[in-house]
């Protein structure tokens, strides 16, 4: 899975990882829930496609961002 930094990315990914993201990224779900491998942590559960991008405040605190 691309880190979605710098573009907008898309990825399969289960809910609890979709969880666990949403402080740091923008989300947005692109796709149908489905049985398949999360692309994230890489367990099979129901997932879903969710584009996504990382916010300003979460590039500037692990240094990416100069602000």
């Amino acid at each position: 899975m691309k880190d979605g930094i710098w573009k907008v990315e898309r990825a399969r990914i289960c809910p609890a990882c979709q969880l666990d993201m949403l402080p740091d990224y923008v989300m947005r779900c692109r796709g149908e829930m489905k049985k398949a491998v999360c692309e994230r942590c890489g367990k099979a559960a129901h997932t879903m496609i969710w584009q996504y991008t990382m916010k300003g405040k979460a590039k500037e605190r692990i240094g990416r961002l100069d602000g």
